[in-house]
């Protein structure tokens, strides 16, 4: 089981350490056969990933419209998805002549921040009835008095209204992609189009 420690959440300032030195350091570390462990703490204590990190954290957190209290469970979460990521494959499947890696990093560390994002709301959804005033429920309740979800879900076209069902089902990207005999990349760019197409719906509707 993995296992991060908790630390406080702050806005972290700009890094001063060039993304090009963890590339560096990333390949020296498969070049010489270092561990999963070893290359995941590579990384975790990198300046310009907890950099990213944080700045995903926030990003993800303020699109679903949670409260900034939420933001360290969701890193830690995020982080658990990460080091998992390392596990499965020490490179993270980083092609260089397929672009950049600060490119590619930044958006796997997106990714493993909407994996955590889901995974906290899952936590909170089990939570007892007398722990459901934890800031999520409370900016949840919120929004649901502002919006009807469905109806404007309803309003966007296929497949990313079956995307979206999907993903408010629970499903998680890698099940949607073999059902539906997509790559994950393609799924992945169908949710991006599903959000700012309802984005743009609720808007029309206020």
């Amino acid at each position: 089981m993995i296992s991060i420690p908790k630390s406080q959440e702050r806005k972290p300032t700009r890094p001063s350490l060039d993304i090009a030195e963890l590339e560096l350091q990333h390949f020296t570390a498969l070049q010489t056969m270092q561990n999963w462990q070893d290359i995941w703490e590579l990384f975790y204590v990198s300046e310009w990933f907890r950099y990213k990190l944080g700045f995903c954290v926030r990003r993800a957190a303020r699109e679903c419209g949670l409260q900034a209290d939420c933001h360290d469970d969701i890193r830690q979460e995020a982080l658990v998805e990460f080091a998992r990521a390392v596990q499965r494959n020490l490179s993270l499947g980083y092609d260089p002549g397929k672009g950049s890696f600060q490119g590619f990093l930044s958006t796997v560390i997106y990714r493993c921040c909407l994996k955590g994002l889901r995974q906290f709301k899952r936590r909170c959804r089990s939570l007892p009835d007398d722990d459901f005033m934890h800031p999520y429920y409370e900016e949840h309740a919120q929004l649901e008095k502002v919006m009807d979800f469905r109806h404007v879900a309803r309003q966007i076209p296929e497949p990313y209204r079956g995307i979206v069902r999907q993903l408010v089902a629970g499903q998680s990207v890698e099940h949607i992609a073999r059902t539906r005999k997509r790559s994950k990349r393609t799924i992945y760019r169908w949710i991006d189009r599903s959000i700012e197409m309802l984005k743009a719906r609720y808007f029309e509707d206020e």
